[in-house]
């Protein structure tokens, strides 16, 4: 398990900070997608595993951009 954290740790200081900055912002820009699905489900009477799923995906790309970063800086 540690190498795996050492791997991805070693990979992502390795690139370049424009790569960092792109990857960062395509996350982000993903974040605010999903969002906005999740959002529109609550408005209307769709299944409330899409509400779920679209919340989680959410969480789990703000997460992702909090680690990134962390392992970044």
């Amino acid at each position: 398990m540690d190498s795996i954290i050492n791997w991805i740790y070693d990979f992502v200081k390795n690139l370049s900070r424009s790569t960092v900055f792109i990857i960062m912002a395509v996350l982000a820009v993903l974040g605010f997608y999903f969002f906005s699905l999740f959002l529109k489900a609550n408005k209307k009477e769709s299944p409330k595993i899409s509400k779920i799923s679209y919340l989680l995906i959410t969480i789990l790309l703000i997460v992702i951009i909090i680690v990134f970063s962390y392992f970044r800086y």
